[in-house]
């Protein structure tokens, strides 16, 4: 540059530049004026960072290139952008870090350990499966599945490695069904709390259920939303603050939405009930496989298993909305229909329960909700009786009311 610079006028040297370049690209050279620039002081320019400062950082990247170009080898590939879009997720420290462990293949894991202490079992502490894998861990395990199934994330459990699965949603910022949170941010805070259910059983020999875990989540982003600055960066919320938010969200009326799908051929069902608040919000979902005999005994079992829910929280007024027209004539009617229907039969062993209720309203269900029930059931499916007996077992994700009573739904 200072050969077409003039040090006298601090200008571009008119006469060099016409002696080496066509009078066209002169005109436009000099049509830049430079005095308006002499105010400024120069500035050293470290070409080999992006901002132009020069950094430890950039200096051994550079030199680690040059010797490679010498020794005849390739330049090394661009950064993964993966790793930004990690660090960059609007979630806690600790949860950043944890995202990061997986994708870098580092979660400690008791196959991943197993290798070095051969003492240690290598068996899924939750659920006994044989290795314990990252993949297993966070999304292939029935209580995983359970977790995932609830919080109403599609997780495609034949993907090959974590790293894989994490760059399937990590560049996802589209609104989530949680109000003000991304996609992004519900797949790295689940993949957390089940690990963090995991160690609880791990270490202190704790079983927490999926529906407990569920919960969690939602408290964790309702409490987000209502004091921010509780979960920026002073950790995870207390208990206090966790039953303060649930006091927060219950609702006054809750209505169990029952439906299930039949299979002739091997005889078994797969049963869904959803949970929804009078203004028709998801509150909770439940599933689990059965073997029946008929279309009407599997939905016999879900309204059993709504009611059986509705009990153990103390909820006398039961509201429950199904597809079976002649199951519904039947609750009804208290159930005096033929004996050897094998529905009655399962209504006769629960007498109890139907009188445990002051009220039990039955409705049938609306076609939209069978539409999004049938799809419900589409990424349920899990390919083993395991999965549908851990949701059996552990009631997936049914809404908990806070203090529930005898009164809590009304008159």
């Amino acid at each position: 540059m200072s050969d077409i610079l003039s040090i006298d006028t601090k200008n571009w040297d008119e006469n060099f530049l016409n002696q080496v370049l066509p009078k066209n690209v002169v005109q436009n050279i000099l049509a830049i004026d430079l005095r308006q620039h002499t105010t400024t002081k120069d500035t050293i320019f470290w070409p080999h960072s992006s901002k132009g400062t020069l950094t430890v950082k950039s200096v051994y990247a550079h030199l680690i290139r040059d010797k490679a170009i010498q020794n005849g080898h390739p330049p090394l590939p661009p950064p993964n952008p993966i790793w930004k879009r990690i660090w960059s997720l609007d979630v806690l420290p600790r949860i950043r870090v944890f995202v990061w462990k997986c994708y870098s293949g580092i979660l400690p894991v008791s196959s991943k350990i197993g290798r070095w202490v051969t003492t240690v079992d290598k068996t899924c502490i939750m659920c006994g499966f044989p290795s314990e894998t990252d993949a297993h861990t966070l999304f292939r395990c029935p209580f995983s599945h359970a977790v995932w199934f609830g919080i109403h994330c599609r997780v495609d459990t034949n993907t090959a490695n974590v790293q894989e699965w994490i760059e399937s949603w990590i560049t996802n910022t589209q609104p989530s069904l949680f109000s003000g949170v991304q996609w992004n941010q519900l797949y790295a805070l689940t993949s957390w709390y089940i690990w963090k259910a995991r160690c609880l059983k791990c270490f202190q020999q704790q079983q927490q259920t999926p529906a407990v875990t569920i919960h969690q989540i939602e408290n964790h982003f309702q409490l987000r939303k209502t004091n921010p600055s509780e979960l920026s960066f002073n950790g995870t919320p207390t208990l206090a603050q966790l039953d303060q938010i649930q006091i927060m969200i219950q609702v006054p009326k809750l209505t169990m939405k029952c439906f299930s799908s039949w299979h002739v051929h091997p005889h078994t069902a797969i049963v869904i009930n959803v949970l929804t608040d009078e203004r028709g919000k998801t509150k909770g979902r439940w599933a689990c496989l059965c073997a029946v005999s008929s279309l009407q005994q599997s939905a016999a079992v879900g309204v059993i298993e709504a009611m059986k829910w509705h009990q153990h929280h103390n909820l006398r007024i039961c509201n429950i909305e199904m597809d079976d027209s002649k199951l519904m004539k039947i609750l009804k009617t208290k159930w005096s229909l033929p004996q050897q229907a094998t529905h009655v039969a399962l209504f006769e062993h629960n007498v109890e329960l139907f009188s445990y209720f002051r009220k039990l309203n039955c409705n049938s269900l609306r076609q939209d909700w069978k539409t999004t029930i049938q799809s419900m059931a589409k990424d349920y499916a899990p390919s083993t009786g395991d999965g549908g007996a851990y949701f059996s077992m552990f009631d997936c994700n049914m809404y908990v009311p806070n203090n529930a009573s005898h009164s809590f739904l009304g008159s």
